[in-house]
């Protein structure tokens, strides 16, 4: 997201929502939450808190997720059904084209990405 869009952004494992990150949540902030399929119920329902925490300190929430029924969120993208040891790779190909299409929305020149390495952009 950061090198097409340069926009800040951070990934952060759920488990560390509370430590710290959680004080940065307000209505300007937007998050972002992959759920794992709702098999893995431990990690789906420990997810689903974090996503509610944010939620009640009016963060704007967009949610990637596996289910058919709509959560209550700012925004989502229902991904289509998959395997557990599957939906990562799934997630990885949504995220990768919201980071295109907010750089392509945002006019940035995302085949010459700013400030990188020659061995990056140049062919």
């Amino acid at each position: 997201m950061k090198e097409v869009t340069y926009l800040h952004a951070e990934g952060i494992q759920g488990g560390f929502l509370k430590h710290g990150t959680i004080a940065l949540v307000d209505k300007n902030l937007m998050s972002l939450f992959f759920l794992p399929p709702s098999q893995d119920k431990e990690l789906y329902e420990s997810t689903l808190n974090n996503l509610n925490e944010v939620k009640s300190r009016h963060g704007v929430v967009i949610a990637f997720h596996f289910e058919k029924k709509l959560l209550d969120v700012d925004n989502q993208v229902i991904l289509p059904e998959s395997p557990i040891l599957i939906a990562p790779l799934v997630q990885l190909v949504a995220g990768q084209l919201m980071a295109y299409f907010t750089a392509v929305i945002l006019k940035r020149d995302i085949d010459k990405p700013r400030n990188l390495a020659k061995s990056v952009t140049v062919p």
